[in-house]
């Protein structure tokens, strides 16, 4: 039997039996009216069915417990931090869908919300997608924050926030070291065919470093000095460099020291000196620190 004709035949079995009471009338009434109430609310009870509300043409609604709102399940920046002298890119990407039951989504923007960093003013509908920032080799040391909205059809909006961050040469410095520079072979007889110079550069920032450059030059005693290696390198732990030196016979019976340095952005990071020995052969036997 339903549930609401249960509900009505106990209320008019109880109206019955108060008014068959003997009483005065405002007596009953004073007995009648918590019934009332309580009947009332046993009534309202039954017009949510498993969190819906039931409209007058007994369709389900959507769930009041839950707000119409959008919810943004992913919103990152990669990378979210460059250093300056740096130029590429820094991707967003995010993910968003309605409240189960909810209004499609609307639209999305993307815009810098506070800082120095590029600014961006994007909006699209695609609940799920990219946009790429172009990063200059201007810009200044700190943190901008990046604020992705949501909007759906009901005109509800949700935000999140990122964080770009551009870091100091000085803190980088720190980060960047010239491991190792070596002769490949380590010992070559003068007069003889060419060798190879390794260089092992390491990177403690966590950060890949794009655009760095490298050069390395040769200077004997007296003689000036001499480019033997350059190139630029993209790495994110340790980066091998090979540089072949040609021309061995005229450093023969001279001494000289190889510099190595490492530049960002025209910014010096690191910088070693490996001192040759020639006698009988060419050897690098000892590296000197020098920033």
């Amino acid at each position: 039997m339903d549930k609401r004709l249960v509900q009505e035949k106990i209320l008019q079995k109880y109206i019955s039996h108060i008014f068959q009471k003997e009483g005065t009338m405002k007596t009953k009434i004073s007995w009648l009216a918590p019934m009332i109430f309580f009947c009332a609310l046993l009534l309202n009870s039954s017009t949510a069915v498993k969190g819906h509300s039931i409209h007058p043409n007994g369709q389900k609604g959507r769930n009041p417990l839950k707000p119409d709102i959008p919810q943004i399940l992913e919103f990152n920046v990669t990378p979210n931090k460059m250093y300056p002298g740096q130029t590429g890119s820094a991707v967003f990407d995010w993910r968003v869908i309605p409240v189960p039951g909810g209004s499609a989504i609307r639209s999305i923007t993307l815009t810098r919300a506070e800082g120095r960093g590029p600014i961006v003013n994007y909006s699209r509908t695609d609940a799920t997608g990219r946009y790429e920032m172009s990063i200059p080799d201007s810009l200044s040391p700190g943190q901008t924050s990046y604020v992705l909205t949501a909007e759906n059809t009901a005109r509800k909006r949700k935000s999140a926030t990122v964080t770009f961050e551009v870091g100091t040469i000085e803190e980088l410095r720190k980060l960047i070291t010239i491991t190792s520079i070596t002769a490949n072979p380590n010992e070559v007889q003068a007069g003889t065919g060419p060798f190879t110079l390794d260089v092992s550069i390491q990177n403690r920032s966590g950060v890949e470093i794009t655009g760095a450059n490298i050069t390395v030059d040769f200077q004997p005693p007296m003689r000036g000095s001499r480019r033997v290696g350059e190139s630029r390198f993209s790495r994110i732990r340790t980066i091998n460099l090979a540089y072949p030196v040609s021309g061995v016979e005229e450093f023969r019976g001279v001494p000289g020291e190889y510099h190595v340095k490492v530049y960002l952005g025209g910014a010096q990071l690191d910088a070693a000196t490996a001192v040759m020995e020639v006698i009988r052969t060419i050897k690098v036997y000892k590296i000197m620190r020098r920033r």
